[in-house]
């Protein structure tokens, strides 16, 4: 179970939630037990992310040269260099 989840969960109230402090202090929250541990995670989020970023600019510059492409299809079409048929 996520820990908001859990916070939720243990929480009481209608209009106002509320949690009490022993309650609160039982939920177990996990996290590096060392500074070694946090800059391994912090590295590999970054190699991570560094993916995630050069994927999302390899498809936006798909998106571009798209529509790229299409503007100029539709120009060559408009213009009558190429026969457009229904079949």
């Amino acid at each position: 179970m996520e820990i908001w989840e859990k916070v939720v969960s243990l929480s009481v109230g209608v209009i106002y939630s509320a949690m009490n402090s022993s309650a609160l202090s039982n939920i177990k929250i996990v996290y590096p037990s060392t500074y070694y541990e946090q800059v391994k995670i912090s590295n590999y989020l970054k190699q991570e992310l560094l993916i995630i970023d050069n994927t999302l600019d390899k498809i936006r510059k798909a998106i571009t040269k798209h529509q790229e492409l299409r503007k100029a299809l539709i120009l060559v079409a408009v213009t009558g260099k190429i026969k457009v048929s229904d079949e």
